[in-house]
């Protein structure tokens, strides 16, 4: 399957998958109308969008961060830049350079 490169395309995925999680939730709730499904639901719903957030921006720039030309360098002396390529594949952040390793 080849990449999604329409914006439009995009827009449309991305409303899919907020109408669907909406559904899912309400449905939840709908089958559990209490304070403490409620609470929980949202809880599970802010630590998945934080874990995103870790997941997609604060490893890409770490790694981007990491694998300037200084810290390559420095990497390469302390002779760890094999651990950190294998923590951070190279298909984890396509748009960063993936010839470091």
């Amino acid at each position: 399957m080849k990449d999604l490169t329409n914006p439009t395309w995009i827009k449309l995925k991305g409303f899919l998958f907020l109408f669907l999680g909406l559904v899912a939730a309400t449905l939840l709730f709908l089958e559990h109308p209490t304070l403490k499904a409620a609470l929980l639901l949202v809880l599970a719903l802010w630590c998945f969008c934080r874990f995103y957030y870790f997941a997609f921006y604060v490893a890409c720039v770490v790694r981007e961060v990491l694998y300037s030309e200084a810290a390559r360098e420095t990497l390469k002396e302390q002779e760890v830049a094999h651990t950190v390529c294998f923590l951070y594949d190279n298909s984890f952040c396509g748009w960063l350079d993936a010839g470091v390793c």
